[in-house]
């Protein structure tokens, strides 16, 4: 099912629900769409109320807008996990990233998952 939740900004943030339980909000990542991930959402549904935003940008949410950043980003997740009701992110890539910074400002994540966020830690990857 398909709805939507307005960021602080105002901007439209789309995102499909399916699944039955505590609410679970998956954050793809830069090259990906809400539907990059309905196959993990599909097995996770009978155990959770999975909602795979379109991140801004992408999909059918609003544009970047001229001042896009991180907070931007967080904001997007806090109007979803505010609409919904819901407590638990995993975000993969850069989706991670976003999972990861909002687990330290915002109350209403009480677990988050953070898969493959690209970190170079101590030049880990040559950057040649």
């Amino acid at each position: 099912m398909n709805d939507v939740v307005t960021s602080k900004d105002g901007t439209t943030i789309s995102y499909l629900k399916l699944g039955e339980g505590p609410g679970l909000v998956i954050l793809h990542g830069a090259m990906e769409s809400a539907r990059s991930h309905f196959e993990l959402a599909e097995a996770l549904a009978p155990a959770f109320t999975v909602y795979l935003p379109d991140r801004r940008g992408r999909g059918l949410s609003g544009t970047y807008g001229h001042e896009y950043s991180m907070q931007k980003e967080v904001e997007d997740l806090d109007a979803l996990l505010t609409k919904t009701a819901s407590h638990f992110v995993l975000g993969v890539s850069s989706g991670a990233l976003i999972a990861l910074q909002a687990s330290w400002k915002l109350k209403a994540i009480h677990k988050a998952v953070i898969f493959e966020p690209p970190l170079l830690i101590n030049n880990s990857i040559s950057r040649d």
